[in-house]
């Protein structure tokens, strides 16, 4: 990426065969977690527990047999939830086993892009249920001002 291009230097190495051979080579700073290797690994169990607790949720939730999830307005923001989930779940797996220098680009791919997703997530997910349920009372308002029974409103 080119954000990243002045952390690497192209270096000519030649192989066993004598062939030359162009190699990236990692010049830039290094990112250094500041806690211990236990912590790193509890660190990574616990979000990845509550990432599959979030997916899950979020799937659930789905299944709710909701007159506002039938509305283009209600299910589009639930759709678009599973969008940040991806790079959140993406991020998550990236986190380091153990301890070790990341170069600037990992770390940028590990924690910023958690943060970012996540950041749009908590709108989105608003979104999706103040629809949902807002939506579904009106609806089930709208029909009993007619005359319809529905059953569940």
């Amino acid at each position: 990426m080119k954000k990243y291009i002045d952390d690497y230097e192209v270096v000519i190495q030649k192989n066993s065969k004598g062939r030359e051979k162009r190699v990236a080579v990692y010049k830039g700073a290094y990112y250094e977690l500041n806690i211990d290797e236990d912590a790193i690994k509890k660190f990574r169990r616990i979000s990845l527990i509550l990432l599959a607790l979030i997916v899950i949720g979020q799937i659930a939730a789905g299944f709710i047999g909701n007159a506002g999830m039938y509305t283009f307005f209600v299910a589009l923001p639930y759709v678009f939830t599973f969008l940040p989930l991806y790079f959140m779940v993406d991020g998550g797996l990236r986190l380091p086993k153990e301890k070790r220098h990341l170069r600037r680009d990992e770390a940028d791919l590990i924690f910023r892009r958690m943060k970012v997703a996540s950041k749009f997530l908590f709108p989105l997910t608003l979104c999706w249920h103040i629809g949902r349920s807002g939506l579904s009372d009106l609806v089930c308002l709208r029909r009993s001002l007619v005359g319809v029974v529905v059953p569940g409103c």
